[in-house]
């Protein structure tokens, strides 16, 4: 429960709105942002549809431009520690 804050609800409207500017989803947002991170060379995603394969799938042919990292890091920041 100590995520489910109206504050973390925010930001994922932030998140999801920020993914359909783009034409995205928020799962590919997630994925994106994760591959753009320096240490990370590959995420593993579940699927119980084939929904979530082709999104998955989808996911993968979008890499986020230096300018996008810095966008979705500034939504994020306020919530790192």
């Amino acid at each position: 429960m100590r995520y489910m804050t109206p504050a973390n609800y925010t930001l994922l409207e932030r998140l999801t709105q920020w993914a359909a500017d783009h034409g995205r989803g928020l799962n590919e947002l997630a994925q994106a942002w994760l591959l753009a991170q320096a240490p990370v060379c590959s995420v593993i995603s579940g699927a119980t549809t084939l929904d979530h394969v082709l999104s998955n799938v989808k996911a993968a042919s979008w890499t986020l431009t230096p300018a996008q990292v810095a966008e979705v890091n500034a939504m994020l920041a306020p919530y790192q520690s």
